[in-house]
């Protein structure tokens, strides 16, 4: 199952999830009602990998398990007054799988994305031009994005950081400007520190966590001697081996003050290090099964994640302490996000189904 957040204006403000999956219908539901409010009549019939959203140009894209990119129109149907979806055209990309990929923040029509593949590809979802950018030797297994920057890692076992770089004649691109190498096996997440983007934390099929400084790297001009370029650092700032089993997902926290990171693994524990030094916190133990994804809490200091063991977790990040486990999922817990200003939580599971919990409450 997947999503994207969606907020329609008429009057005043209204929030929408539009969700895909297996079946390869698109879904519009409303979170306030809790309820579908359209549901695709004549579906792709592939399985959805990813949905975009478009805003200044009111389009949805659908990108399908056949790599193919299917544009619809969203308007407001006048009688029901609730959006709804027209679809357009498709265009055809690449036949390998989706493992990852993001919108590039400075360019919002533009995603990067890894596949099957050492390529990393970004794709123009307006123009529908493609750029290959080469540089790792092995498949690109994550990527995460900062302002004018995104960071890669690659089963060769290094990142890269690639920048926006301004070429002349109204023409730019993305240029590898650092590698960074130190880890002894793939690359499995990694996470930019989303507020002021001066550092990343990547994992490890090694079971370690590096944290490395973006500062060297970003403060260089890549026009004054391109030459120079990519450099490379092979010393992070902080190493931990952090866990027993494999590391799924490496998730930095969102605020300010008392900076942590979040680790999570098939050894199905997730670990809470402080983002200075990697010194342990917590360590939060209570699914049955390895973890696949975790999610901060935009506003307190609570952490979701979701495991093979159907569940919904929420954990207090100070004392470690299980708050709540949320049961209904019939299959594996693979997504969680926080919605509606950290109200809501949505999760998402392997068989395509996708739950709204009340946080207050504690309902569905």
């Amino acid at each position: 199952m997947h999503y994207v957040n969606l907020k329609v204006a008429e009057g005043k403000t209204l929030p929408y999830l539009i969700t895909g999956g297996t079946e390869g219908a698109l879904r519009i539901l409303d979170i306030n009602n809790q309820k579908y409010v359209y549901d695709e009549e004549d579906p792709i019939k592939q399985e959805i990998e990813k949905i975009f959203y478009i805003p200044k140009e009111d389009k949805i894209i659908a990108l399908t398990n056949d790599q193919v990119l299917t544009y619809y129109s969203l308007r407001i149907n006048e009688e029901k007054k609730s959006p709804e979806l027209k679809r357009m055209y498709s265009l055809c990309l690449y036949n390998d799988e989706i493992i990852d990929l993001r919108y590039l923040r400075n360019q919002e029509d533009n995603i990067v994305m890894c596949s099957n593949s050492e390529l990393v590809k970004i794709v123009d979802l307006s123009t529908q031009r493609n750029k290959l950018l080469t540089g790792h030797e092995d498949i690109v297994i994550a990527v995460d994005v900062f302002e004018d920057f995104f960071v890669t890692g690659s089963k060769d076992k290094t990142c890269r950081v690639w920048k926006h770089v301004e070429l002349g004649n109204g023409e730019s691109t993305y240029k590898c400007i650092a590698i960074y190498e130190g880890h002894n096996m793939s690359i499995t997440s990694l996470s930019i520190e989303p507020k002021k983007g001066t550092y990343f934390v990547s994992s490890s099929q090694d079971s370690s966590i590096k944290k490395w400084n973006l500062g060297e790297a970003l403060n260089l001009d890549y026009n004054s001697d391109p030459s120079k370029f990519p450099i490379k650092i092979n010393e992070a700032q902080v190493s931990e081996v952090a866990h027993q089993k494999y590391i799924n997902v490496v998730r930095v926290s969102p605020g300010e003050k008392n900076k942590v990171v979040a680790t999570a693994s098939h050894d199905r524990s997730i670990k809470i290090w402080s983002a200075h030094a990697f010194e342990l916190k917590a360590t939060l133990k209570g699914h049955k099964r390895g973890i696949w994804d975790v999610a901060f809490s935009p506003y307190e200091r609570i952490l979701a994640s979701v495991s093979s063991d159907k569940t919904v977790k929420l954990w207090n990040i100070s004392s470690g302490q299980c708050l709540n486990t949320l049961e209904g999922h019939l299959s594996s817990t693979v997504k969680v996000l926080w919605i509606n200003e950290g109200l809501q939580l949505f999760s998402a599971s392997a068989d395509g189904a996708c739950k709204i919990w009340n946080i207050k409450k504690s309902t569905c």
